[in-house]
Order: structure tokens, then C-alpha cells, then sequence
């Protein structure tokens, strides 16, 4: 793996800005492997930092006790850079449970100035039932998976791909029930906020103290969620279709909208954030996101794309 002497100062977007001025100010795409630029692609030490960005939108994976495959996105919003996943689960990667190992092996997949892809493999990822629910069987079970994300120039939004590499036998998933959850999307983001799809508008504090599941047909459509107070709209498209999910834990945590596939199987995902001023419509980032995806789908109905999103597009 060849650095640049180019560096990634830690901090706010000036002085991200001033370690790769040029690159970054045409929006170039660029990779940061422990603060330096990447200069080809190939595997990284898996304990070393890892950056991708574009001068616009800035990703890495979270580290903390909760989550450690979730991608903490952050996006340029004046002279600083602002979280539009949880600081503290990311992007709300979760396969059957929580992801509390760390990657094992990481891997530039791509590199140009246009776009870069980076895989993380989780080798070492156990599950298994949770306790409280199935008393003595607490066994864990071996359930590795791979996650991409590409960054492309110009934009902020990312895909990702997550691929489980094993399925699960029933008695070993963490639900009672034999359901075995495997989301991501924009949760942990919780408070009051609306939801909208093709499908309507959803209050999010209409539904808790409850979790609601909709779109549960796995039609093409994208969910825009607007929090009261945030400045930033997010949109999350499933890639492929897929039912969609508002959590709530408990009175004061709830919100946010993530995927919610039931069962072991490749999944994805483009999530786009942008001030609300000059922000794309849910409609126009969904039919990007289904008709310049970097990984195979089936080919959408043209009608869905016209729907996608809902009324407001």
C-alpha cells in the first residue's frame, strides 16, 4: 500500500482542506489510510484509520462499544464537518445483532479521482440468542460478512453493500422466533421527525412507543426523513427494495428510519444527506441511486421510479 505525502488533518474542514487543497477543491475522490492519501488499491492493515471523501462528504466506520461496522458519515456544512449517521451506531449496521467485533481484513477496491470503494470483512462477527429470551442457549454462532461503501466525486450520498457470508440455522438467531433482523440506514437518529415514501407521511412520534414497519411489499422507493430542528434531509433508498423500518425503544428513544430485512441475504443501500436548501428530491436520488448502482440489481419498473418517494419528491 503506496501513501502520499498528502495528509488528512484531523479537525475542522479547514484544515481538512488545507492538507489536500487542490485534490479536494476539484472534488476528487481520495482515500486517507492513517491520515496519509492512498495512491493505489489494495489491503490495509486492518487497525489502521480509514477515510474516504470528496471534500463534501467525509466517511469512516465508528468504534465504539455499540457498533463497529457502522459508517459515521459527515458532510461540509460551512467551516465544519456534520454528522448525518449516529456518532454512535453509524449507519445502523446490524446482522442479527449488534456488530461488536472489528474487521479483520480491509481492502481498497477502488481508487480514481471519480470514485473509490473500500471493503471491510468481518470474520471474527459471532451471534446467537439472546438470553433473556432463550434461557441456556447462549451459545454464539460463527456469522462473518463483508461491507463495501463506494464515495463518488460531487456527491453526498454513498452506497453500500453488505454481504453475509454463512446463514444462520434458526435456533441460533438472536429473536426469539427464528427472526433474524439485518438492517442499515439512518438509525440512532432518534427524536421527533417525519418519514415520507411512496406510501405517505409518518410522524415518528405517532408510532412509538412501537416500532412500525411499512412498505413491507419491497416496492422501489426511498424514504426521506426530516428531523424537527436538524438542517440536514436524508434520503434512504433500499437496494434492492425491501420492507422499511421506524425503531422505537422506548418513549425517548425512537426515530430515524433504517432497512429491515428479515433473513440472511445481500443487501444494500444509498444514503443521501444535504441541507435542506439545495437538497436533491427523493424522487431524483432514487432513480440515480437504482440506475448508476455500482453492484448488480434487478431492473426496476419504470412506473416505480416515477413513484419513488412519494408525493413531495
Amino acid at each position: 500500500m503506496k501513501l502520499a505525502t498528502c495528509l488528512l488533518l484531523v479537525g475542522t474542514l479547514s484544515h481538512v482542506l488545507i492538507a489536500c487543497r487542490t485534490s479536494l477543491a476539484e472534488g476528487r475522490v481520495m482515500v486517507f489510510v492513517n491520515d496519509r492519501a492512498v495512491t493505489e488499491t489494495g489491503p490495509v492493515p486492518p487497525d489502521w484509520s480509514v477515510v474516504i471523501t470528496n471534500g463534501l462528504m467525509r466517511i469512516e466506520l465508528v468504534d465504539t462499544a455499540a457498533q463497529r461496522a457502522g459508517v459515521l458519515a459527515t458532510i461540509a456544512l460551512g467551516n465544519e464537518w456534520i454528522p448525518v449517521t449516529s456518532t454512535v451506531y453509524g449507519d445502523w449496521t446490524y446482522l442479527d445483532s449488534s456488530i461488536v467485533s472489528k474487521a479483520s481484513i480491509v481492502e481498497v477496491l477502488s481508487l480514481s479521482s471519480d470514485e473509490a470503494s473500500v471493503r471491510w470483512t468481518f470474520q471474527h462477527e459471532t451471534t446467537g440468542p439472546m438470553p433473556a429470551l432463550s434461557p441456556g442457549q447462549d451459545a454464539q454462532y460463527p456469522y462473518p460478512f463483508r461491507k463495501t461503501v463506494w464515495l463518488r466525486r460531487g456527491q453526498t450520498g454513498y452506497f453500500t453493500w453488505i454481504e453475509p457470508l454463512g446463514e444462520l440455522p434458526e435456533h441460533a438467531r438472536y429473536n426469539l422466533g427464528g427472526i433474524s433482523e439485518h438492517e442499515v440506514g439512518f438509525g440512532g437518529l432518534f427524536g421527533p421527525a417525519t418519514v415520507e415514501t411512496a406510501e405517505g407521511v409518518i410522524s415518528t412520534e405517532a408510532t412509538k412507543p412501537y416500532s412500525h414497519e411499512f412498505n413491507a411489499d419491497s416496492g422501489t422507493d426511498a424514504a426521506t426523513l426530516i428531523r424537527y430542528g436538524d438542517p440536514i434531509k436524508r434520503i434512504l433508498v433500499p437496494l434492492p427494495g425491501g420492507p422499511l423500518l421506524i425503531p422505537a425503544f422506548s418513549e425517548e428513544n425512537y426515530g430515524g428510519v433504517i432497512i429491515h430485512n428479515n433473513g440472511s441475504k445481500n443487501y444494500g443501500a444509498y444514503l443521501y444527506s444535504a441541507p435542506h436548501n439545495g437538497a436533491l428530491s427523493a424522487n431524483d436520488v432514487c432513480k440515480m441511486a437504482w440506475t448508476t448502482t455500482p453492484f448488480p440489481l434487478p431492473e426496476p419498473k419504470p412506473e416505480d421510479l416515477t413513484t419513488c418517494g412519494g408525493p413531495s419528491r
